[in-house]
């Protein structure tokens, strides 16, 4: 099933992928995903924003025209590509999870490294490296000071 979506507050269409029968098995993935998969030449070098009705039509018939020509065999059977899609998704929407939690240990380590609160400073960093993400050379340095000031 393709849906497609805009949001009422900024005019962004939103063209998903979805398979499944009910919230437990549903898969989806967007057109961004389905277009690395299958035809990665073929993304645009613009998004889909309409705030009125005539672009509205327009980019739905851009949409409608990519799919056409480049993700047919999702519409088919794409069983194999329908999977590589969602596993790219699903690996997209990891590493941006790990990335914001990253950021986060990283900026109360920071804050702790300034109050001289050395046992947080260790946590933090050794959070980070137990969430598999690398330290930069300044962050090693300072865990290194605060385990031998702790």
């Amino acid at each position: 099933m393709i849906e497609l979506s805009r949001d009422w507050r900024d005019g962004l269409l939103d063209l998903r992928f979805v398979c499944g029968t009910g919230p437990s098995d549903r898969r989806a993935f967007g057109l961004h995903e389905a277009l690395q998969v299958a035809a990665p030449e073929a993304w645009p070098p613009h998004g889909w924003q309409a705030w009125r009705q005539p672009t509205t039509r327009k980019y739905i018939a851009e949409l409608a025209a990519l799919v056409h020509a480049h993700l047919a065999a999702f519409l088919s059977n794409g069983a194999e590509l329908w999977q590589r899609a969602g596993d790219l998704a699903r690996g997209q929407a990891l590493a941006y999870g790990t990335g914001s939690r990253a950021a986060q240990l990283r900026r109360q380590a920071d804050e702790a490294r300034q109050a001289g609160d050395w046992p947080a400073v260790i946590d933090r960093y050794e959070q980070l490296q137990a969430m598999g993400v690398p330290l930069k050379e300044s962050e090693v340095m300072r865990l290194q000071y605060a385990r031998k000031h702790s």
